[in-house]
């Protein structure tokens, strides 16, 4: 994380807690103080209603896809390589703890113990929808579609979410994707360090002819989020096979690394021209 993000993140942290004071019992003995004193509340009220649309931008700066991430607090395929101290456990979607809240269908998900806790990761994809915007590719009407990603931790009772992932396709009238691919979805703990790595692919289009598909590679390791983005290949020299890998993966253990290219470059070619 940067410089500028940890400041940004810590005003924001300052503000909320300041304006939860102003608004609580000591309204009266703020409205006291002198013109310079209010200005500087007035600035922090408004700094605190930005903060969610400010962190939201942190965390998008990497790519197109939103969400946020949370530190720790207070359909899978089987484990592979070094499993560290995690333990991979049963999913079934219909046996969620009652605090999970998720948009769309679950098409996975898989559950764990780590360090963090018991983890519940939910993929997520709505279908298509009508857009409430203008068209952006072609005319007549037009629809949207969205996929998402949640993962909840529990401990010691109590269920928060640790993360969340949304990427979408919007205003398309040809034919519109946006889903995960089939039997990509991996729980590992490479580098034995006990915080599990999550690793998932999913792809978005609007296409009127045969084109490549917008293919996307996500890989957490507890809340720190990896990425490689880049484009489907096509059979023979059809075109596609673009890969842009984070430069947030420089930071990450070449472990970590070598297992998000390895899977890529496996799915880049699986692509099965989906369309709702």
């Amino acid at each position: 994380m940067s410089r500028s993000t940890r400041i940004c993140q810590k005003a924001c942290e300052i503000a909320n807690v300041f304006v939860g004071i102003v608004t609580d019992t000591h309204l009266q003995a703020v409205i006291g103080m002198g013109r310079d004193v209010m200005r500087l509340i007035k600035h922090l009220m408004i700094l605190a209603l930005l903060c969610p649309a400010i962190q939201a931008s942190i965390q998008q700066a990497g790519g197109r896809e939103g969400g946020f991430a949370n530190q720790p607090g207070a359909g899978i395929n089987a484990p592979t390589r070094g499993q560290g101290k995690i333990s991979i456990l049963s999913f079934d979607a219909r046996s969620l703890p009652v605090e999970i809240r998720y948009q769309g269908k679950i098409v996975t998900g898989a559950r764990w113990i780590d360090s963090n806790g018991e983890n519940i990761l939910l993929l997520t994809q709505t279908g298509k929808f009508p857009s409430k915007g203008k068209c952006v590719s072609g005319e007549g009407r037009c629809f949207d579609a969205e996929v998402y990603a949640y993962n909840y931790v529990r401990k010691d009772g109590d269920v928060s979410l640790l993360w969340m992932m949304t990427d979408y396709e919007r205003g398309c009238s040809f034919d519109l994707y946006a889903g995960f691919v089939k039997d990509a979805l991996f729980i590992t703990d490479l580098d034995s360090n006990g915080v599990a790595e999550s690793l998932f692919l999913y792809k978005h289009s609007c296409l009127s002819d045969v084109s490549p598909s917008v293919l996307k590679l996500i890989m957490h390791e507890g809340a720190t989020k990896y990425a490689i983005r880049g484009t489907t290949k096509l059979p023979g020299d059809s075109g596609g096979g673009a890969m842009n890998i984070d430069p947030a993966f420089k930071q990450a253990k070449p472990v970590l690394r070598n297992f998000a290219v390895e899977k890529w470059n496996k799915y880049v070619t699986k692509d099965d021209f989906e369309q709702f």
